[in-house]
């Protein structure tokens, strides 16, 4: 009997939420003490709104994403360079 493992694979992914992973993770580690954030792809904005929202402060984000830079809810430096997706193309290469 041959199993396909391709329907639980993609159950897992979808369960998968960035914010979310990214902010309880945050969280855990030394409450208050300040940090860099570099978060790449396409959860990257997912990533960089869950930084926002944990109780760390960060002293600088950097975010290559396929699209624009969200908009957050405190005051933060943030370099953005926007990529290509799924396939990498010129934005890509700029954005290192």
């Amino acid at each position: 009997m041959r199993t396909s493992f391709q329907p639980l694979f993609d159950a897992l992914i979808q369960g998968l939420n960035p914010e979310e992973l990214i902010q309880t993770s945050l969280n855990s580690l030394n409450p208050g003490l300040p940090f860099f954030l570099v978060s790449l792809g396409k959860a990257a904005n997912a990533m960089l709104r869950g930084a926002v929202a944990s109780e760390r402060p960060i002293l600088h984000a950097w975010c290559v994403s396929p699209e624009g830079i969200p908009k957050t809810q405190q005051t933060l430096s943030v370099t953005h360079f926007q990529g290509d997706h799924p396939i990498p193309g010129p934005r890509s290469f700029l954005a290192g």
